[in-house]
C-alpha cells in the first residue's frame, strides 16, 4: 500500500475538504469581528435652585355632589418590545475606492452569527506526464466563533467517498466514510481551516485591491473585488488571486472565489496547516456561495461510537460430525468446473488472534475467472499510532501479471504471477478448497444464509503458507463453495507500517462469500 496514497485520502479529506486548503489564505481568527458597543450618553447635573417663599393656605371650599363612576374601559392591549439591532457598519459611498467596500464587506460578514456555505474545491496536478484533478465538494452550516457542519463529497474517479464533518470550536469530529462512525480528531487545529478563512486572507496586498464593476444575479446588486495575496507559500508558486462578491443593499459577501498554487510535497505544506500529503506542487481553485445569514443554527458534537471490530476468528462448529467427506472431494470437482463468480468478504491484521481491533482491515469485492483473471477493488482501514485512516485500493490479475494500486490516477504497481502474492491473489485459485493439505478435517451440517451447507474445519499442512487453520462452507444441492474462512500468522516483517515496532508475528484473518457463479466476466489490464 502507498504510504503517499493514504495520506492522500485521508489528508485531503480531512483537511482539504472542509476549506484546508483555505489556509493558504492565513490562520486567522474566525471570530466574528463584533462591532464596539455605543458609547453611553453623559448625564447632565441639573444647576441649584433657590426653594419659592411659602404662600397662605387656600380657603377650604364645600365638597362637589359625588358623581357615577365611568365605565372601566378596556386596557390597551401591550406591544412588543423592538428588537435589539446591532450597530450597523458604516456603508462604502458610491464612489467609494475598491478597499473601502471590501473592508466594510469583511466587517459586515465577520459581524454574523451564522450562514450558509457551498463550496467546491479543485485540485490538480501533473502525475507521471499526465494531468490529475480531484474534485471535492462541501455544504453545511457556519456558527460564529468558528463553528461548522458539513456534508463532504470527493471524486477519485474510481472512487466516491460521501462524508460529514463537524467542528464545535474545540474539537473535529469526522465521520468514517466507510463505516459511518464518527470519529474525533486530535490534531483538528492542524487538519482543519474554518470557511471564515476564506474571507479572510491574510498578507492582503492593499494596492492589489480593484475593482471589477457590478453584476446583478437573481435580482441582487453586487459589487466585484479583486484582490491578490502575494505568494502565500513562500515557495515561488505565484499569487492567490481573490474575487469578492459584495451585495450592496448590506455589504454582505455572496460569493468568494480563489486560485492559485500550493506546495503539498514534503515540508512544503507546514505553514499552511495542511498535512504532507506528498503531492508536491498544486494548483487550486476554490469557490464558496454564502447564503441564509443569521438564520438559527446549533451545532454540537456527534455522539461518538466505538469503531467497528475487526472480524473475530470464527466459532467452533456445535453440530454433531458426520464421517461422509464425499462432499469435499464433490466441493473440488464443483469448483473445478466452476467458470465465474463474485467474491466479497474482509481481510484483518491483527497483533493477536483476540485483539478486539485490527491494525489494518480490508474490505474487498470482485468478480473473476477461476484459475484466470479477476479484478477485486475496496477499501483498507489503517489504525496504527502513525496513521489512521481510510484508503482505496484495486488488484487486478490479467494474463499473468499482478496488478495493483489505492489510486489508478496515480499509476500501478505491477508483479509477475506467483511473485510477491497477497493472500487475496488466491481468492480466485480452486485450490482454495482444497482438502489435500487439509488435516483431519470434520464435517458437520449447518445453515448459511438459510442453506443447507457442510461445514469443514480442519488444521492446514502447507509450510509454503501462512495459513494454519481453514473452514470451508459447501452448498448441499450444487457443492460449491459458499464461504472461506482462512487463519494464520505472518512475519510483522512483511508489513512495514502497520504492524507494531518490536513484534514478530502478526495475527490474520480472511473471510470471503462467494456467489453468481458462472456470470458472464470480462476483465481488463488497466
Amino acid at each position: 500500500m502507498s504510504r503517499k496514497v493514504a495520506r492522500l485520502l485521508f489528508g485531503v479529506l480531512a483537511a482539504l475538504t472542509c476549506a484546508g486548503v483555505m489556509a493558504a489564505c492565513g490562520n486567522t481568527s474566525t471570530d466574528p469581528v463584533s462591532a464596539p458597543p455605543p458609547a453611553a450618553a453623559a448625564a447632565t447635573v441639573p444647576a441649584p435652585t433657590t426653594a419659592p417663599a411659602p404662600t397662605a393656605a387656600p380657603e377650604p371650599t364645600a365638597a362637589p355632589a359625588p358623581t357615577a363612576a365611568p365605565e372601566p374601559t378596556a386596557m390597551p392591549a401591550p406591544t412588543a418590545a423592538p428588537e435589539p439591532t446591532a450597530t450597523p457598519i458604516p456603508e462604502p459611498a458610491a464612489d467609494a475606492d475598491p478597499r473601502q467596500i471590501l473592508d466594510a464587506a469583511l466587517a459586515a460578514t465577520n459581524a454574523l452569527d451564522s450562514f450558509q456555505f457551498e463550496m467546491d474545491i479543485l485540485l490538480s496536478f501533473e502525475s507521471d506526464d499526465s494531468s490529475i484533478e480531484i474534485p471535492i465538494a462541501s455544504s453545511g452550516d457556519y456558527k460564529a466563533p468558528g463553528m461548522i457542519r458539513a456534508d463532504l463529497n470527493m471524486d477519485l474517479g474510481f472512487l466516491a467517498i460521501e462524508s460529514e464533518i463537524v467542528d464545535t470550536g474545540d474539537a473535529l469530529f469526522i465521520k468514517d466514510p466507510q463505516t459511518g462512525v464518527w470519529v474525533k480528531e486530535e490534531n483538528a487545529s492542524d487538519l482543519l481551516a474554518n470557511p471564515s478563512s476564506v474571507i479572510n486572507p491574510e498578507g492582503l496586498d492593499t494596492s492589489d485591491v480593484t475593482s471589477a464593476g457590478t453584476e446583478s444575479v437573481d435580482g441582487v446588486e453586487l459589487y466585484v473585488i479583486q484582490a491578490v495575496v502575494p505568494d502565500p507559500t513562500g515557495a515561488g508558486l505565484g499569487d492567490m488571486r481573490y474575487l469578492f462578491w459584495v451585495r450592496t443593499v448590506d455589504n454582505l459577501i455572496a460569493r468568494v472565489q480563489v486560485e492559485g498554487g500550493l506546495n503539498l510535497g514534503e515540508g512544503g505544506s507546514d505553514s499552511l496547516g495542511l498535512p504532507d500529503l506528498g503531492l508536491g506542487d498544486v494548483s487550486t481553485s476554490i469557490t464558496m456561495s454564502l447564503s441564509d445569514y443569521n438564520k438559527d443554527v446549533t451545532i454540537e458534537a456527534p455522539e461518538l461510537q466505538s469503531a467497528s471490530p475487526a472480524p473475530q476468528p470464527i466459532p467452533e462448529s456445535t453440530a454433531e460430525p458426520i464421517n461422509d467427506h464425499t462432499s469435499l472431494f464433490l466441493s473440488m470437482e464443483a469448483m473445478a468446473s466452476a467458470q465465474t463468480a463474485h467474491v466479497e468478504g474482509e481481510f484483518a491484521i491483527k497483533e493477536s488472534r483476540d485483539a478486539e481491533t485490527s491494525l489494518m482491515l480490508q474490505r474487498f469485492s470482485g468478480d473473476g475467472m477461476f484459475g484466470g483473471d479477476n479484478r477485486v477493488t475496496g477499501t483498507i482501514e489503517i489504525n496504527t499510532p502513525e496513521f489512521t485512516g481510510v484508503v482505496p485500493f484495486e488488484a487486478r490479475r490479467v494474463d499473468g501479471v499482478e496488478y495493483s494500486t489505492n489510486d489508478p490516477a496515480l499509476g500501478w504497481d505491477t508483479t509477475p504471477d506467483g511473485e510477491g502474492q497477497s493472500i487475496l491473489n488466491n481468492l480466485f485459485d480452486p485450490s482454495i478448497g482444497d482438502p489435500a493439505e487439509m488435516v483431519d478435517p470434520v464435517v458437520t451440517r449447518e445453515t448459511l444464509d438459510g442453506e443447507a451447507v457442510f461445514r469443514v474445519d480442519a488444521a492446514v499442512d502447507n509450510p509454503d503458507s501462512p495459513v494454519v487453520m481453514k473452514v470451508l462452507w459447501i452448498g448441499e444441492d450444487d457443492h460449491r463453495l459458499r464461504q472461506v474462512y482462512l487463519e494464520g500468522s505472518q512475519s510483522a516483517s512483511d508489513f512495514p507500517g502497520i504492524a507494531p515496532s518490536g513484534s514478530d508475528q502478526v495475527h490474520m484473518n480472511l473471510t470471503a462469500r462467494y456467489s453468481n457463479y458462472d456470470e458472464p466476466v470480462t476483465i481488463t489490464a488497466p
